[in-house]
């Protein structure tokens, strides 16, 4: 149980997650034993705790640790570059995306201004036109009054009696 409470202890403080301990008890009891009976046993002095982290006995595996890191960071490094090989291409396509959007609308945006001047163009002659018929209304319309008023059909002349 001592065993026990150290480990809350040094997992609560110390957030060592994960690592190996290796935890020692001086002089040595059972693991069922509480700090307190340890503390009444042996005339109120504290035991000794001993705490080592599982590197320091496990004979080389802490040698091998920062290789295993330069690996993992090996790993990672090469996933980036991955990742940033596709988000290169990514961006030079979504560039070309863009460009070919951006060509479209000026395409349209020209087809548009040639199609106001057409229109533009179109109703200036329209108008001309008008204006032609018109004049040539007034003056149909002339020459049927005239005949009217001296009593003839339009286009002949009267003849003098």
């Amino acid at each position: 149980m001592a065993t026990q409470q150290v480990l809350k202890n040094v997992v609560e403080t110390d957030c060592r997650l994960g690592e190996k301990l290796s935890i020692q008890v001086l002089p040595a009891v059972g693991d069922d034993v509480t700090v307190g009976e340890w503390t009444h046993r042996n005339m109120d002095q504290a035991p000794l705790v001993v705490i080592r982290s599982g590197a320091a006995e496990d004979g080389g595996l802490s040698a091998q640790q920062p290789q295993m890191d330069a690996m993992k960071i090996q790993m990672m490094m090469e996933e980036q570059a991955k990742l940033m090989a596709a988000l290169q291409k990514q961006l030079s396509e979504q560039t070309a995306i863009i460009r070919n959007q951006a060509l479209f609308i000026s395409d349209l945006q020209e087809r548009d201004r040639q199609n106001h001047e057409g229109v533009g163009k179109a109703v200036e002659r329209i108008e001309s036109e008008l204006a032609g018929v018109k004049g040539q209304l007034l003056g149909m319309e002339e020459t049927i009054g005239q005949a009217a008023r001296d009593g003839g059909t339009p286009g002949k002349k009267s003849r003098p009696t």
